[in-house]
């Protein structure tokens, strides 16, 4: 079964011009940008601890 999708990230055309780069989302990535979108409020908790900690570990990397 194939998702219908909606909208798109930036990913595709960022991706030309580094390798850096990281898509994380909370939720069931299947109905993602679509009209049955949603997120389980657990999931949303913790993509909030998710990040976060990686605004933590990433301001270490740059002091």
């Amino acid at each position: 079964m194939l998702a219908r999708k909606w909208g798109t990230s930036d990913m595709n055309d960022l991706a030309q011009l580094t390798r850096n780069l990281v898509a994380y989302g909370p939720g069931d990535g299947f109905s993602s940008h679509s009209l049955e979108e949603y997120i389980l409020v657990e999931d949303y908790l913790r993509a909030i601890e998710v990040y976060k900690q990686a605004i933590v570990e990433f301001m270490n990397i740059y002091k």
